[in-house]
């Protein structure tokens, strides 16, 4: 058989107990990262109401390229956040890496774009009754969008829309922060039980949408705790995780049961979709655990390919199909990902950058009293800026040093 159980629990037990870089997390998310290029490029080409990719037609519009991708980015960034708490269970810790792995990169994207690409490409400024509010939207690490820009463009207005995901993200990682400071995360089952209640609550919207209900809640923050929700409750129960044959056919099963039963797919996806994702993470058949040795560029590439696709459009608007852009802008967002790596990114995970950071008194305030060592407290600023990523924000595939965060650590 193609899955052997005995391989991959060697695999995985090396990750879980040792910490070191046995998994395939930095392919998954370069891949989920390209796999963005690919799908935002139908609807840049064709406009919103003819975005038809090759996944939304054969979902009957329920799914997308793009979509799957963030989904992935949520399941890895539950499993591998959780993993970063219970190796260092302290509030301020745990808060300063989040800000620091991706507060810096979406700051630094927010100004080229609002800066730069607006005033030279979109044909639009930022006028200054707009400064305030901008700097509101900044907090939340949501897109500033400048009305003209881009009018030209099939679809205007959007600069670097991709981070859309990261306040949700946010809310994720405080979320996790929150069960970790009640104990939660001792006890899995109650874990598990949230899981479970957050797939009732997205099976009984897809039955509403189904038949038409009309539902106030939103389904994009349940749909997504669901992924994150699943890569937490797959790493503390990863003693308990099948790892034979059976569960990977049943895993494929879920999956496909989802994809042909709209009812199901919400509920379905993120448990078989996320055991064959993590089986892909730890599967020992693939020799790919030092892709990353370089930089971890998928932030990166995931924060400018958007506004590299939308300038490369700016610049011929009639001239491009979506495979065509598809091949132009993933390179141009490959080195632009390098580049945010190495010029800004792994600057601000420096063990100097760290040092400062904890002397500057980020830490006056509210006590933790589990944390590590004396008592510490955390800063409502930090607190707010610390709201990050789908992306996926400090969740690499490496062990990480309680108090001495590095380049690729969680």
């Amino acid at each position: 058989m193609f899955l052997k159980s005995r391989r991959w629990k060697i695999s995985t037990e090396k990750m879980f107990r040792e910490g070191p870089r046995d998994n395939n997390f930095d392919l998954l998310r370069f891949a989920a990262a390209v796999l963005v290029i690919f799908s935002h490029c139908f609807p840049l080409v064709r406009g919103r109401d003819r975005d038809y990719e090759p996944l939304d037609r054969l979902s009957d519009h329920r799914l997308t390229f793009g979509v799957v991708a963030v989904y992935i980015f949520f399941a890895i960034s539950g499993f591998l956040i959780t993993r970063s708490w219970e190796q260092c269970p302290n509030l301020v810790q745990f808060l300063r890496k989040r800000a620091a792995r991706i507060v810096p990169g979406y700051i630094c994207a927010t100004l080229l774009c609002v800066l730069v690409v607006g005033p030279v490409f979109g044909g639009c400024r930022l006028a200054g009754n707009a400064v305030l509010p901008g700097l509101f939207t900044m907090l939340r690490l949501n897109e500033i969008q400048i009305p003209g820009g881009f009018q030209h463009n099939p679809f205007p207005i959007h600069m670097y829309g991709s981070v859309w995901t990261i306040q949700y993200e946010a809310a994720c990682y405080l979320g996790l922060a929150l069960l970790g400071c009640l104990g939660v995360l001792g006890k899995r089952w109650i874990a598990l039980a949230i899981l479970l209640l957050d797939l009732v609550v997205c099976a009984f919207l897809s039955i509403a949408d189904q038949f038409g209900w009309s539902v106030s809640l939103d389904p994009t923050y349940p749909r997504l705790l669901a992924y994150f929700g699943a890569g937490m409750v797959f790493y503390l129960y990863r003693d308990r995780v099948p790892t034979k044959s059976w569960a990977l056919s049943l895993a494929i099963g879920l999956v496909a049961a989802g994809l042909i039963t709209p009812v199901a797919l919400n509920v379905a996806l993120p448990l078989g979709g996320c055991y064959l994702l993590f089986w892909c993470a730890f599967q020992p058949y693939f020799k790919l655990q030092n892709f990353a040795r370089r930089g971890d560029y998928s932030y990166g590439i995931y924060l400018y390919a958007f506004p590299i696709q939308q300038i490369l459009i700016s610049l011929s608007p009639a001239a491009w199909s979506p495979l065509g852009l598809f091949f132009v802008a993933t390179p141009a967002s490959i080195l632009a990902g390098a580049l945010s790596w190495h010029l800004v990114e792994k600057h601000f995970l420096t063990k100097r950058i760290a040092r400062v950071w904890s002397a500057s008194g980020a830490g006056a305030g509210i006590p933790y009293a589990n944390a590590v060592g004396s008592q510490t407290a955390i800063s409502p600023v930090l607190a707010i800026l610390n709201s990050v990523n789908p992306f996926y924000s400090a969740t690499t595939a490496r062990a990480d040093q309680p108090q001495q965060p590095r380049p690729h650590h969680q």
